[in-house]
């Protein structure tokens, strides 16, 4: 213990993000900095650092070390001979859906038929498919999506010297030209509602199935009811479908076009064009990314629900097992102590250094950990405005479904990210604030179809604002500011 707390002490760890989330999505997360990232840029992270309260996970990197590696990084993108990362980047997403969404979508639904060792299998092969498209499942967007928009405005500005114009162009690729899965779903509900009454029930029952993963980011996630779908069905029954339909089709046909236009206008310069084509490619990869990323989780929540089972642990304390302890309590090789996995949920670290994993749940080194980690307490955030205007409300951090019920109509939603269960209470709130995201982001494309004053990448909102406190969101500047603390 000495040494991780000599380890822990001697870095200047810098917050990144906080989700309700399980290990299974950590150790992604932990694979991608470890081993892909090396692969792919010749960089790495060997410190991260997961403090873990009740299921909500804060994550930590490095300072100097993350840094580093994402300035380096950066370079790459400048580097006018960079053409060929550009592709090979748009090759990994491709494998996303040529290869991880025909493999989730086959997994069974149920492993009742399997022996202990089969299980085991099947468990294994499903994380080794996943830590194959880890880097751009998990990695590629909040450091990446930077990285991009900067070259690109960059770029962009030496060449026209109109920054109002550059704006413009990123603007016009950042907009999806393939239905986002949002859309989808809306387009099919109000599909439903145009269809004979006696063919509802039926016909959104085949809905839920389809969208049943709908919201389920992680395994400890519930999925989708046949109720929610009902509610989601009355909420649009009374609106003009036909020319919601219409405007739909439209939107997509004008955002088809204005990518098309704006990469044909660059074909002659090799560089820019693929840069821009890969923004593009971000921007509905991004969405997409969530859908089948949260129908993964669903399946491996299958899976894991059936191993639960057969190891005498509850889905959430099976969720918390490394990979290694999962295999070997299926096989009898190993006795798992279930109240101190129970620790790991109610108050835990897991810290990868030099990519060997470390869980303590020891209270003198979570203390020596919080106190490393801790964000100081600040009366005004900065970030990047992604829909301009400037608002006063209430705070709700929202760190998952869990709190939507907590958010009132006017309220500031405060959140790491967004994601398309959040759209509902997106529609009610009065601004936004997120940790991540650019302008690819979910939030910032909510936002500016909704009209409402957005500030994505402050980085440390869900640590020091706090719900009750009153803030102004000033997206014309980029800036949060307390106008009163709740205490």
């Amino acid at each position: 213990m000495e040494d991780l707390k000599a380890i822990v002490e001697g870095k200047r760890w810098q917050f990144s993000w906080d989700r309700r989330m399980s290990y299974q999505k950590m150790r992604l997360f932990s694979y991608a900095y470890h081993h892909e990232l090396p692969k792919m840029f010749g960089v790495s992270l060997s410190s991260e650092l997961y403090r873990v309260k009740d299921f909500l996970v804060s994550e930590c990197y490095d300072a100097e070390e993350y840094a580093a590696a994402f300035a380096k990084i950066e370079e790459r993108f400048a580097d006018k001979d960079s053409v060929g990362l550009f592709e090979t980047l748009m090759k990994l997403i491709r494998s996303f859906e040529d290869d991880f969404k025909p493999y989730v979508e086959a997994m069974p639904t149920s492993y009742g038929s399997y022996d202990n060792e089969k299980l085991a299998e099947a468990y294994e092969n499903f994380c080794e498919v996943e830590r194959k498209i880890s880097l751009p499942n998990w990695v590629l967007f909040v450091p990446f999506e930077e990285i991009i928009t900067r070259t690109l405005q960059r770029t962009l500005r030496e060449k026209l010297g109109d920054a109002e114009k550059v704006e413009q162009i990123i603007k016009g690729v950042s907009l999806p030209h393939k239905m986002i899965p949002l859309d989808v779903l809306n387009k099919a509900l109000y599909e439903i509602a145009l269809a004979p009454e006696d063919k509802r029930e039926d016909l959104l029952t085949e809905l839920t199935q389809r969208f049943i993963h709908w919201g389920t980011f992680d395994v400890i996630y519930p999925e989708a009811s046949l109720e929610s779908f009902r509610n989601k069905l009355a909420a649009v029954q009374n609106l003009d479908i036909p020319k919601l339909l219409a405007e739909l089709e439209e939107k997509y046909r004008v955002q088809t076009e204005t990518t098309k236009t704006v990469l044909t206008s660059w074909e002659q310069d090799a560089y820019v064009h693929g840069l821009l084509n890969l923004y593009s490619h971000y921007a509905n990869y991004k969405e997409w990314k969530n859908y089948y990323r949260e129908q993964s989780s669903y399946k491996l929540k299958i899976l894991l629900q059936e191993i639960a089972g057969r190891v005498g642990l509850s889905l959430e304390a099976t969720s918390f097992l490394t990979g290694e302890e999962t295999v070997g309590a299926l096989r009898g090789n190993l006795v798992l102590d279930a109240r101190e996995i129970e620790k790991r949920i109610q108050n835990s670290a897991y810290l990868f250094i030099n990519g060997v994993l470390h869980i303590t749940t020891d209270p003198e080194l979570l203390s020596t950990i919080d106190a490393s980690i801790a964000v100081p307490e600040k009366t005004e955030l900065r970030g990047t405005g992604a829909y301009l205007g400037k608002v006063r409300g209430t705070v709700r951090i929202i760190i998952s479904s869990d709190d939507f019920g907590k958010l009132k109509a006017g309220d500031i939603l405060v959140t790491s990210t967004t994601r398309p269960d959040y759209v509902p209470i997106m529609a009610i709130a009065a601004g936004f604030v997120t940790n991540e995201g650019g302008l690819l982001s979910h939030a910032a494309i909510v936002a500016r179809e909704l009209k409402k004053p957005c500030i994505i990448g402050t980085k440390i909102a869900t640590q020091v604002l706090h719900d009750g406190d009153l803030v102004e969101v000033d997206a014309d500047n980029g800036i949060v500011r307390v106008i009163k603390k709740l205490v």
